[in-house]
């Protein structure tokens, strides 16, 4: 397609991750989804095929986004013509208090929530220096966490990690902004995916939910879709002005 962009998109066979991309792709647009399971890359790939997208809006790269030769490996074997943005939404969330979170379980977070999100970027750069400056306005977002902007206790790993992937997403943007390329996060509170069920059983997770949506002023947890639609935003060629923000989209959480 003419006007076609094409995306990068880590931690898309669930989620804000897997939202983010049917949209993305029902747009007209194309992408490549990294991920560390290949068998959950081809089923993602199925599903949204399935629901009308074409086979070639969709290329998978099985592999870990926190390890550099495995991302060097995806770009000397870049086909695309352009990329146009990075989604990075791969991550994973981890409870414990300052107390009894080990230092193994600090690394597990810091290398699934933050590491995960530095690797990328630098490897980019040659394509997304190309696509700015054929004025395809090209961006990166990161996905944050309102736990990143206020302090709760009890995910003291998971909540430092996303803070400093915020304060990352500030810095790289504040360097990249004199060659065109954009830099922003998003930072939900509690979302509806399978990473916030932990496998809990239906009763069990809508208690859950119910809970979780008492500390949201809008008196809900939001949706994965709801999250994937400020991602856009930030990204879409007309909202080229915006760069170093980290979007709140929390239902009024981070009010309280």
């Amino acid at each position: 397609m003419k006007n076609e962009r094409h995306a990068i998109i880590t931690g898309a066979s669930t989620g804000i991750g897997f939202a983010t991309a049917e949209i993305w792709l029902k747009t007209g647009n194309s992408a490549t989804f990294i991920g560390r399971r290949a068998n959950a890359l081809q089923n993602t790939k199925r599903r949204l095929v399935s629901s009308g997208v074409l086979e070639n809006q969709i290329d998978l790269f099985p592999g870990d986004a926190a390890n550099p030769e495995q991302m060097t490996k995806l770009f000397s074997g870049w086909k695309r013509p352009h990329l146009d943005l990075i989604v990075q939404a791969a991550g994973q969330r981890f409870t414990g208090s300052g107390e009894n979170t080990n230092l193994e379980n600090w690394k597990s977070s810091m290398e699934s929530n933050l590491f995960s999100a530095v690797v990328l970027p630098p490897l980019a750069l040659p394509l997304l220096r190309k696509s700015a400056k054929e004025n395809r306005s090209p961006c990166i977002v990161n996905i944050a966490n309102a736990l990143a902007m206020k302090a709760s206790a009890g995910m003291i790993a998971y909540s430092t990690a996303k803070a400093a992937l915020a304060h990352y997403t500030k810095c790289l943007a504040l360097e990249l902004a004199n060659e065109g390329i954009r830099v922003n996060a998003v930072a939900p509170a509690a979302v509806d995916t399978e990473m916030l069920r932990s496998g809990a059983n239906d009763a069990a997770y809508e208690n859950f939910k119910k809970d979780l949506a008492a500390y949201h002023p809008l008196g809900r947890i939001g949706t994965a879709e709801e999250i994937a639609r400020g991602i856009l935003f930030l990204a879409a060629p007309e909202n080229s002005w915006i760069t170093g923000t980290v979007l709140n989209i929390d239902g009024g959480y981070s009010l309280k």
